[in-house]
């Protein structure tokens, strides 16, 4: 009778490991956000000189959000105006004068279903 050689099993490799990304499956959906965590005032840039009419704020649109409000200070902190704004920009209205040459200070708080809000920087500018 012929030795019995025992039958050595072939090496398997493992199986393929996937690791979903962060953005793959419905627990990364649910647990990602679709509203940005900053609200950025786009115009007027931190130190602009402006011309003292016709003044105009826009910021970047936050979604899901009610309104927006727009406070404008003096540099010694003064409210001047706070409005409620619809969109994403505004118009100071004509009511509100600038003087020339002085630095004022504007900041946009935008309003969100849940009663919270998201603030923006407060940003400086002077008039001419």
């Amino acid at each position: 009778m012929p030795p019995v050689v025992p039958e050595i099993p072939k090496a398997v490799a493992p199986a393929p490991v996937t690791v979903p990304s962060p953005t793959q499956g419905p627990e990364a959906v649910r647990s990602r956000t679709s509203v940005p965590l900053e609200l950025e005032l786009i115009h007027p840039r931190e130190g602009a000189v402006l011309a003292s009419r016709d003044i105009e704020f826009r910021w970047s649109p936050v979604a899901r959000s009610l309104f927006y409000e727009v406070r404008l200070m003096t540099a010694e902190g003064a409210l001047i105006s706070e409005e409620r704004a619809e969109t994403n920009e505004f118009r100071l209205p004509g009511t509100v004068r600038l003087k020339a040459g002085e630095k004022y200070y504007v900041s946009v708080l935008a309003y969100l279903p849940d009663g919270k809000t998201i603030k923006s920087v407060t940003v400086g500018f002077e008039t001419r």
